[in-house]
């Protein structure tokens, strides 16, 4: 039986996945129907809605999953770690440019997923505040807010230029916005 868990499930979702991303790469998301899906996958319509409710819950289930991929670039053995984080996540951007592409062209009116404090950041609040020098979870969600919208413009625009600068180029911009001596208010 192909339930929740096991390899079969786990494969045939993964293979839906891999169809989707590839159509990515051919149309907008508007553009891609469960029919194509299924075609592509060799699976039925059944199957497919076993696993998701249309093209856009697919998406969606992408988003979240690469958001805890990419979490992950920025927290390691319990610590923030942002000049390393940035330079994965331009890698991982620039390798997935046409998911990406896609998303932010489809739900740029909607709040990116990451605007959340992820758990592993929730459980390392005290010492995030401290280190960040914020005064409150207030402070830092301020923050995480203008960030993450100033993120999104920068990502739109790397990825509509086809991504044409270096992951690390884009690291040293990021990073000169943010240095201490640096930037509008300085």
């Amino acid at each position: 039986m192909n339930t929740k868990g096991n390899q079969r499930f786990v494969q045939t979702r993964q293979k839906i996945k891999g169809v989707f991303l590839e159509l990515l790469r051919e149309k907008k998301i508007g553009e891609i129907t469960v029919s194509e899906i299924c075609r592509r996958a060799d699976i039925h319509r059944t199957t497919f809605y076993g696993h998701f409710d249309d093209v856009y819950d697919l998406m969606q289930n992408m988003v979240e999953e690469m958001y805890v991929q990419l979490m992950d670039f920025f927290i390691v053995d319990d610590k923030v770690w942002l000049p390393e984080g940035f330079l994965q996540l331009f890698q991982f951007i620039r390798e997935h440019r046409e998911f990406f592409r896609s998303y932010l062209e489809s739900y740029s009116q909607q709040r990116l997923s990451f605007q959340v404090i992820p758990t592993k950041m929730e459980e390392q609040l005290v010492h995030l505040l401290k280190e960040m020098d914020f005064s409150s979870k207030e402070e830092l969600y301020y923050h995480q807010t203008f960030f993450c919208e100033g993120l999104k413009a920068v990502l739109k625009l790397w990825i509509s230029r086809d991504c044409a600068e270096e992951p690390e180029e884009m690291c040293r911009i990021i990073e000169k916005e943010y240095s201490p001596n640096r930037g509008f208010f300085a």
